[in-house]
C-alpha cells in the first residue's frame, strides 16, 4: 500500500495516469498546432491576391514608365537638329547704305527675329528673365517638380483642373515647348505631353550649359506682336541693342512672355507698368538688385519706338 501511494503524485494520480495525461495534451496542442498552421495558410491563400494584385499594378506601371522614358529619349530629336531647331533665328533685313534696318522681312509664323548672342544681352535683361521666369535655373535639372506641383495644385482650385491656368514650367520647359513639341501639340494640356515636355527638358538641361539654354530662349521667346526674341524686342520697343537695355526697360520685357497681350505696353500700358513693378520686386526678392534700384527703374519713365 505503501508502494503504491509513492507512486502518487500530488494530484492523486499515478504515474502512468500523469504519462497519459502528457501525451494527451502533447496530441492537443499539436493538433492546434496544425489547426493554426491550416488556418494561416487558409488566410494566405485568401489575401494573397489582395496582395498580388497591387503588386503587379505598381510593377506594371513601372515598366510602363520605363518604357515610355526610354521611348521619349529615343525619340529625341538628334543634338545637331536640336541646334538646328533652337537656332532657327532671324528673317531677311533690308538695310541702308550705313547698315541701319530699313524693312524686317518676317518669318512664317508671323514673327521677327534677330539673333543675339547671350554676351550681346543686357545682363539686367538675364536676371530679370530668371527672376520671372525660372529662380532656380541655374541649379536645376530643367524640371522644378516644387513649383510644378504649386501651379497645379493653385489651378485645381481656382479652375478645377491642374493644368489650366497658372504654369510651373521653367525656362528650359519652355524652350522645349516652343522647339521641340509640334506646333499642333504644344496647346495640348495630356499628361502625357506634359510627361514628354518633362523628359525633354532634362535631357537638354544635361545636355548644354545653362547659358546656351539661355541663350536659346531669349532668342525664341516672343515678347508680343512680331517681336520674337530679346534682340528684335528690344530694337521694336525701345530702339536699342539688347546689350544697351537699361534695368528699366529690361524690366518691362521680361515681364511680357507670360501673357504678351496682357502685358504689352502697346496693348495695354497700365497693366504692362504693373507687371513690370513685379519683375522688379521679383529681382529683390531673389538678391539681383536692391530695393532702391527697384524703385529708381519703376519711377523711370519710358519711351517706345511707333509700333512696326
Amino acid at each position: 500500500m505503501a508502494a503504491l501511494q509513492g507512486n502518487t503524485g500530488p494530484d492523486g494520480r499515478s504515474a502512468g495516469a500523469r504519462k497519459r495525461v502528457l501525451v494527451f495534451r502533447q496530441m492537443r496542442m499539436g493538433r492546434a498546432r496544425r489547426d493554426g498552421e491550416s488556418r494561416t495558410a487558409v488566410r494566405l491563400m485568401l489575401f494573397a491576391p489582395l496582395i498580388a494584385v497591387p503588386v503587379l499594378m505598381i510593377a506594371s506601371l513601372l515598366v510602363g514608365a520605363t518604357v515610355f522614358y526610354e521611348n521619349t529619349v529615343a525619340g529625341l530629336t538628334t543634338p545637331s537638329n536640336m541646334v538646328a531647331a533652337f537656332a532657327n533665328y532671324g528673317g531677311a533685313q533690308v538695310l541702308d547704305r550705313n547698315g541701319v534696318v530699313l524693312y524686317r522681312f518676317p518669318e512664317s509664323n508671323g514673327g521677327v527675329h534677330l539673333p543675339a548672342r547671350i554676351d550681346q544681352v543686357n545682363q539686367s535683361m538675364i536676371d530679370a528673365t530668371v527672376s520671372t521666369e525660372d529662380a532656380k535655373f541655374w541649379e536645376s535639372d530643367g524640371v522644378d517638380v516644387l513649383s510644378i506641383g504649386r501651379a497645379a495644385l493653385e489651378n485645381w482650385r481656382t479652375n478645377g483642373s491642374p493644368f489650366n491656368g497658372r504654369g510651373g514650367s521653367g525656362i528650359t520647359q519652355q524652350l522645349v515647348k516652343q522647339t521641340l513639341i509640334p506646333e499642333a501639340d504644344r496647346t495640348s494640356q495630356s499628361v502625357l505631353r506634359k510627361v514628354q515636355e518633362a523628359i525633354y527638358a532634362v535631357q537638354v538641361s544635361h545636355s548644354y550649359p545653362k547659358q546656351q539654354i539661355l541663350e536659346w530662349y531669349l532668342n525664341v521667346t516672343n515678347y508680343a506682336g512680331p517681336y520674337d526674341g530679346v534682340e528684335s524686342a528690344a530694337q521694336g520697343y525701345f530702339g536699342v541693342h539688347a546689350k544697351d537695355l537699361t534695368l528699366a526697360q529690361a524690366a518691362m520685357l521680361a515681364g511680357i512672355p507670360q501673357s504678351p497681350a496682357e502685358h504689352s505696353p502697346y496693348l495695354n500700358p497700365d497693366g504692362a507698368k504693373q507687371r513690370q513693378v513685379e519683375v522688379l520686386n521679383l529681382m529683390v526678392q531673389h538678391g539681383y538688385i536692391t530695393q532702391d534700384q527697384a524703385d529708381a527703374a519703376a519711377a523711370e519713365e519710358l519711351t517706345y519706338q511707333t509700333p512696326d
